[in-house]
């Protein structure tokens, strides 16, 4: 019921000029969106034999999310769909911040909680460095394993996982995405605003212009020889992005030249609707805005260090 959901979503961003004008496309998405939403809860509720990996690789594939109070309510229906991959996971761990989660388990619904028996591991860590838990924690602990980054507000398809190994499998050292962007300059090779860039929807095998997003599906393998020596540096991090691990660890790859491979896959991200959600630019003039200006702090930094990760001709 996931995977047919998401099938009829990405069939809705079929690109037809002629319904995108008429915006029959964008009311037929809102129509999807609504009622996944309204039966999804339904069909996924009451699992319970579903879980992670049993056995024994040569590497533990780690998937790795973070969380704020707001979605916490509806995030046992991201972590079911993880749960209910067609190839498992070793393990699902969802890292909380003790500022926003004082309690700690006190302060999560049993829906959540449930999910523990069938394998979700919930790590409370001190501090609060926003969405950069995705990431981290995860890397510090498992630093030789197959990380898989995720959202906390999506709906994965049961193949999110088999997909992203396959093509692991294919291109061993590249960094595998589901989600991502093509970086766009102008005539004089400065970057156009974020609001610019084209979204990806076929399989690419590599370009300097590739922009990941890290919350689509992720494939990290071994997060210590893909990406650039800063990464878990936290305090410049916090510093150049801290609000958007995205930025940060797209400069990371490109710093160590590590190729990014993006498979084809659903043309739309089906979203968990959160009514209580706040979107972390909703204050700093748009998500665009937010995204360059910490672009462009992060790109003077590393001129002044003379490395350029935004370069459009790596030399």
């Amino acid at each position: 019921m996931v995977n047919f959901f998401n099938r009829i979503y990405s069939i809705s961003f079929n690109g037809n000029l002629i319904l995108a004008k008429l915006k029959i496309n964008s009311l037929i998405r809102y129509v999807i969106r609504i009622l996944a939403n309204r039966i999804l809860p339904l069909y996924l509720s009451g699992r319970s034999h579903y879980g992670l990996f049993v056995g024994s690789r040569k590497r533990n594939i780690i998937i790795s999310l973070t969380s704020f109070p707001n979605r916490i309510p509806k995030l046992w229906l991201v972590i079911e769909t993880l749960l209910s991959q067609s190839v498992k996971p070793d393990k699902v761990i969802l890292y909380l911040s003790k500022v926003q989660f004082p309690e700690e388990e006190k302060n999560l619904p049993n829906s959540l909680l449930n999910m523990k028996k069938r394998g979700l591991d919930i790590e409370f860590v001190e501090g609060d460095i926003r969405s950069h838990k995705k990431y981290y924690y995860v890397m510090q602990t498992y630093p030789t394993d197959l990380v898989i980054t995720v959202d906390d507000d999506i709906f994965y398809p049961t193949t999110m996982v088999q997909t992203l190994l396959y093509y692991h499998d294919l291109y061993p050292e590249a960094i595998i995405c589901r989600y991502a962007k093509s970086i766009v300059w102008d005539e004089h090779s400065i970057i156009k605003s974020s609001s610019n860039w084209p979204r990806i929807y076929k399989t690419r095998l590599e370009g300097q212009d590739i922009f990941l997003g890290t919350g689509g599906g992720t494939l990290f393998p071994i997060p210590s020889v893909s990406l650039y020596q800063d990464t878990l540096n936290i305090t410049l991090a916090l510093n150049l992005c801290p609000l958007e691990d995205d930025l940060w660890l797209n400069t990371m790859i490109r710093l160590q030249k590590t190729k990014i491979v993006v498979v084809k896959n659903y043309r739309g991200i089906l979203p968990v609707l959160n009514a209580k959600d706040v979107m972390l630019y909703s204050t700093n003039g748009g998500e665009s805005n937010l995204t360059d200006n910490q672009l462009n702090k992060t790109i003077l930094y590393y001129e002044q260090n003379d490395l350029a990760p935004y370069e459009r001709i790596y030399t």
